[in-house]
């Protein structure tokens, strides 16, 4: 080679310097080439060897030219892939510096924007975490999954209880389960041996209930089959119970309770937050082998069983029918048509309240569709005055992509600050909901914001921001350069408008929908509390009063008790009667029994009947408010000893006695051995179980004559109940310093918990609808102002040519409310598809109801005439002299 000249392969890689950059590959192979040419003419400068012979020596010595090209092109590539991923990643942070700067500069826009997403997002975070707790968290259980409900089924009717008998039967029986535990509701206790005596609350459990639930006892042992025995005196503490009486005493094991005047001996302490589907400070055995406990006809026993692993629900259900069918073979009298039905334990807490809180999920993702819909609106509006500013990126060579991410960075930048001040309205949204929550939701107290919420924040934050921020910066991402540059911003352009329009139409249908289910769930609850409850609650005292057997040894001295109590309030000022009961309406599960009437029906046959029974004494009618429509009430001859006596209500009559006077009839009524009675009056149907739910047949037995330990009390006043619920413990005290007072409350109170989760529904609907319609007049207002000022110049004009103030008014209405008529056209479809979800939280109202449908479209057209009103009439004040001159 000459040293002169360059060598050729050298000239020919100065004149690829002005060529077009190589494609990875011939960028590899030119290097590949450059070594091994390079390594060549060395060869033949210091070797003397030929060129073709230094060639092929110089490929030799380089190798495995396919290993060495991959390697080269797999690290080319990934160097430009990272020189890619840095350059964006510089784009982006340049792009949100610039957004925040944008915001910065526009406080009025970035705050209201802010605000609308920070209500929509903290609204569904608020109530994402209370679904996510309610009904999505697994109970707090071991293997919670495994867990049953049992109740039994008889004939069409589903949810009555199992007869000890039978539940004995089925726990030795059936191998699908690892424990298989029964449960009675919780009753009133006396506990006397502390600083005073109080009422406490306890809970009655076969042995392998607490053992079903899968929790160890912290301290102690749980219950075996022994403690099932008649004479046994075992008690489990409650974690609570244990820190408040014994004050976390670790030797507390072995101790006696004094519970009832009667020992119990403390052989257990229950872990910390462990309950069994209800408030107890302690757990007892239920004594199986001995009294009405022996009884098949009997039922009382709700159960809950732990099924063994890897068996199904369906399986064990299969063995359960096989048992059922075998105990009504043996016990026809008493089993025929029953079987035990068993369902998830998760299912039978949550059930009765997943539709409501499923319909206020929904309504909270409406909110934030309208959210979305008035954040977009916003955004096409700032997108009408910097038409200019993206013009100019545009002449200057931005793609549009890249005018697309940098507008879709300013409304990810805006959902991130809704984010944060979102998550901040969703931690008080929380407390706020489980302070005014009615106790109605279960597992409540659990409730709170974790990790999940913060997820579930971040992500909707990130959706809402896509979603109301694509279509504004996809419209303003095609800019006509001429007509932007020359107009200087000025004008807008006629796609945004009707984008906007359309927004607006999408947030009045979607208010339609929500204002028509706050609507609905109002009137229901409004129907409700119209309903007579068949008893007076004004000027009504409660309370419960469980008087020890130990003391009170025999109905003589609970009826002595009663008298002493009831002359005692009698004689108070403004008190005008006093009754006793055995269960108070709208305050207990309730109790019932199979009856007969003789000559037409049979115990023990499907010719009985159920009803409702309850003891009451002879003032009890009076001090309820119950009318007496036919026959007398009880008397003091209704005493113990004297022929049995029952007073029946109107719905008893309606259904046993439709066309006859049932005054003088006899009735059979199963109490373990059947009791024949005599009706002796009629008075009016009470709701027990609720204002929703029909009066049910009931039989009232004199208190004298079915005398009842845990009993309560209600006092009628004509002054101020608060006097009479302030003296009551006194007053007892009196006739007895051991016998304490419980649950003392006025009826009205009482009254109202009952209805407490319809009017949860109905305010919380409310409020989310309230909202929703405040952002779709917002919206209407927007557009319209929008409107307004983008066509003040034909608006000039036509006032310049005669047109008067009222026919300006009239167009910029008439162009609103055609927004507003057609977001309520499609809100009703939508409706009418809906709200057929809610028909079981309704009451006395249709899911179709005409008058809330009417209503409802009366308020939002109402509404949406204000929000055009306020831009047209500043539209008819337009100058047109000044307005012609500007453009």
């Amino acid at each position: 080679m000459n040293g002169s000249r360059p060598p050729d392969g050298l000239v020919r890689r100065l004149f690829r310097i002005f060529e077009r950059p190589p494609s990875v590959p011939d960028a590899v192979e030119l290097e590949i080439r450059h070594h091994i040419e390079t390594r060549a003419e060395l060869l033949v400068e210091t070797e003397g060897v030929s060129e073709d012979e230094a060639l092929r020596e110089a490929e030799r010595r380089f190798g495995d030219v396919a290993r060495v090209r991959r390697e080269m092109e797999g690290g080319e590539h990934r160097h430009r892939r990272a020189r890619e991923r840095s350059r964006v990643a510089r784009q982006t942070v340049d792009d949100v510096r610039f957004a925040l700067r944008a915001l910065r500069k526009s406080p009025g826009f970035a705050g209201v924007a802010v605000l609308t997403l920070a209500l929509g997002i903290g609204l569904n975070t608020a109530i994402f975490s209370v679904v996510k707790g309610v009904l999505l968290d697994p109970l707090p259980y071991p293997d919670a999954g495994r867990l049953v409900w049992g109740e039994s089924e008889f004939g069409a009717s589903r949810g009555a209880a199992v007869s000890p008998p039978d539940y004995l039967d089925y726990r030795e029986s059936a191998t699908s389960f690892e424990y298989l535990g029964g449960r009675r509701g919780g009753g009133s206790y006396t506990l006397t041996g502390f600083d005073a005596p109080e009422i406490v609350r306890g809970q009655s459990v076969t042995a392998e209930l607490l053992d079903a639930f899968g929790r160890v006892p912290l301290l102690g042992r749980s219950f075996t089959r022994d403690d099932e025995l008649e004479g046994a005196r075992a008690v489990v503490l409650s974690h609570a119970f244990w820190q408040s009486r014994f004050g976390g005493d670790p030797d507390v094991v072995g101790r006696t309770l004094s519970l009832d005047d009667e020992p119990w001996e403390v052989v257990g302490v229950m872990p910390a937050g462990f309950a069994t589907l209800g408030e107890a400070d302690f757990w007892r055995p239920i004594p199986l082998h001995t009294g009405s406990n022996l009884v098949r006809r009997f039922h009382n026993l709700r159960l809950v069983g732990r099924l063994r692993p890897g068996v199904t629900l369906e399986g064990a259900q299969a063995e359960l029918d096989l048992i059922a069918a075998r105990l009504e073979r043996e016990y026809p009298e008493s089993n025929a048509t029953w079987r035990l039905v068993i369902q998830p334990l998760r299912e039978f807490v949550v059930g009765p309240v997943r539709t409501g809180l499923e319909i206020l999920w929904g309504a909270v993702a409406l909110v934030l569709l309208i959210v979305c819909a008035n954040v977009a609106n916003l955004l096409l509006a700032r997108g009408t005055g910097r038409r200019t500013e993206i013009a100019v990126r545009t002449a200057l060579g931005a793609s549009r992509g890249r005018i697309v991410r940098l507008l879709l960075t300013e409304s990810l930048a805006l959902a991130g600050l809704g984010c944060v001040a979102g998550v901040g309205l969703a931690v008080l949204g929380v407390r706020l909901l489980r302070a005014i929550e009615p106790g109605t939701l279960p597992r409540i107290e659990q409730i709170g914001l974790d990790g999940w919420g913060l997820a579930f924040a971040i992500g909707v934050s990130l959706l809402t921001g896509l979603v109301f921020g694509l279509l504004p910066a996809l419209a303003a991402a095609r800019p006509d350069l001429t007509r932007a540059l020359k107009a200087g911003g000025r004008g807008g352009s006629g796609v945004s408008g009707r984008v906007r329009g359309a927004l607006v139409v999408g947030e009045v249908a979607l208010s339609f929908v929500l204002l028509i289910g706050a609507g609905l769930l109002l009137r229901s609850f409004a129907r409700l509390v119209s309903v007579d409850p068949g008893f007076r609650t004004e000027g009504a005292v409660t309370a419960s009063l469980s008087l020890p057997a130990a003391r009170f040894e025999g109905e003589a001295d609970v009826l002595s008790f009663d008298e002493a109590l009831e002359t005692r309030l009698e004689a108070f000022p403004g008190v005008s009667a006093v009754g006793f009961t055995s269960q108070l309406p709208l305050a207990g599960p309730g109790n019932d029994t199979y009856m007969a009437v003789p000559g037409r029906h049979q115990l023990g046959t499907e010719t009985q009947f159920n009803a409702q029974i309850r003891s009451a004494s002879r003032g009890f009618f009076e001090a309820m408010g119950i009318p007496l429509l036919r026959g007398r009430a009880f008397t003091e001859a209704d005493r113990a000893g004297a022929p049995p006596v029952v007073i029946v209500n109107r719905p008893f009559v309606e259904t046993i006695f439709p066309d006859e006077d049932p005054v003088g009839r006899r009735l059979l009524i199963d109490l373990g051995e059947p009791l024949e009675t005599e009706v002796i009056g009629v008075v009016g149907g009470v709701h027990e179980f609720g204002l929703g739910d029909p009066p049910p047949m009931t039989a009232y037995f004199p208190l004298a004559q079915a005398t009842v330990w845990n009993q309560q009390v209600v006092i009628r006043t004509s002054g101020d109940p608060a006097s009479v619920v302030a003296a009551l413990p006194e007053l007892v005290g009196r006739i007895d310093p051991l016998q304490p007072v419980g649950s003392v409350a006025t009826y009205e109170s009482l009254l109202g918990r009952s209805v407490a989760r319809p009017r949860f529904q109905a305010l919380l609907l409310g409020l989310f609808a309230a909202v929703a319609l405040t952002l779709a007049v917002v919206g209407i207002y927007g557009v319209l102002s929008y409107l307004v000022a983008r066509r003040s110049r034909e608006v000039g004009i036509r006032i310049a040519l005669g047109a008067t103030r009222p026919r300006v008014i009239g167009l910029i209405v008439r162009r609103g409310l055609g927004l507003a008529g057609a977001g309520l056209a499609i809100g009703a479809l939508a409706a009418l598809g809906l709200t057929r979800f809610m028909e079981s939280l309704l009451y006395g109202v249709t899911a179709t109801d005409g008058w809330t449908f009417a209503g409802v479209a009366a308020l939002l057209g109402l509404t949406s005439l204000a929000a055009c009103y306020l831009p047209a009439r500043r539209a008819a004040g337009v100058d047109p002299t000044t307005t012609l001159r500007q453009e």
